[in-house]
């Protein structure tokens, strides 16, 4: 069952371009708006076009509203305005700054640090604490829901070290003469006579060109296998088959709800979808 947001009728002024034209607007919200996870689009839209007024502040009462007028200076153009120094002051600085509204405006796009401070209030209003009680809370689901990631990782860890150790030996096993040589006589096994004479292998574009013999059909292999993976995730990720990735943070998400059920199932989701695996805070 989707949880379900009550949310009060509240007034704004709306400011337009124009310093003669100015309205009030009133926007009633449905006290039951239901949400769910993954929502796309922002808490509340607001779209007001007339033929000679163009939105382009939405404030509230509560707010004193004073602009200081540029009019004189050309790079704003007639009927400039720029923030006052109280409006300045009164800037949210931090996601703990910002309203409840804007919190999940945020959220819902992504950006996790305004998921962290939703789950904040989340866990205050279940818990009946203040915000650092709460925000203690949040650092230590954090350090649950690092847990595993040497695991989650092993496999990129792993790829990785091969693409390293395979681009630091490609370059000596075809161009170094003694790296050529060895592999030819014990991985290849040459015999005595399929090895050129010295005289033969004295620059290095005369050992590339005779270890390209056994190079070439490894290097072009393991580049066409490589080119194929890629080609296979990318056409995934176009139908939307989740990758190896993908199912991680489903996974670590979907442990963290079981460990904390008692807050919000979508509010902890969405958390640890955005969380890094290592903090470096």
């Amino acid at each position: 069952m989707l949880p379900t947001l009550s949310l009060a009728t509240r007034h704004f002024q709306v400011q337009g371009m124009s310093k003669s034209k100015s309205t009030l607007m009133q926007i009633a919200r449905r006290s039951n708006f239901n949400f769910g996870f993954g929502l796309a689009a922002p808490l509340f839209q607001i779209q007001y076009h007339t033929r000679s007024l163009a939105l382009s502040t939405v404030r509230p009462f509560s707010t004193k509203f004073e602009e200081t007028s540029i009019d004189d200076d050309p790079k704003f153009g007639p009927g400039g305005k720029c923030p006052s120094k109280e409006e300045a002051r009164d800037m949210p600085r931090k996601f703990r700054n910002c309203t409840n509204a804007s919190v999940f405006d945020l959220s819902v796009q992504g950006i996790h640090g305004a998921r962290r401070e939703r789950l904040v209030r989340e866990i205050m209003h279940v818990d009946g604490v203040d915000w650092m009680t709460a925000r203690k809370k949040v650092d230590e689901m954090n350090r649950e829901n690092d847990k595993g990631a040497w695991l989650a990782h092993l496999p990129y860890h792993v790829g990785v070290s091969m693409g390293f150790t395979g681009a630091i030996l490609a370059v000596p096993m075809v161009f170094h003469k003694p790296t050529v040589l060895w592999f030819a006589e014990n991985i290849v096994e040459l015999s005595g006579d399929e090895i050129p004479d010295p005289a033969d292998l004295e620059t290095f574009w005369q050992v590339g060109s005779f270890s390209w013999e056994w190079m070439e059909p490894m290097l072009g292999t393991l580049s066409f296998v490589l080119l194929g993976l890629q080609f296979m995730r990318a056409q995934m990720q176009h139908i939307q088959m989740t990758p190896y990735s993908d199912f991680i943070r489903k996974w670590r998400a979907n442990r963290l709800v079981r460990m904390y059920p008692q807050y919000d199932r979508y509010i902890v989701m969405e958390y640890s979808s955005t969380d890094l695996w290592y903090d470096k805070r």
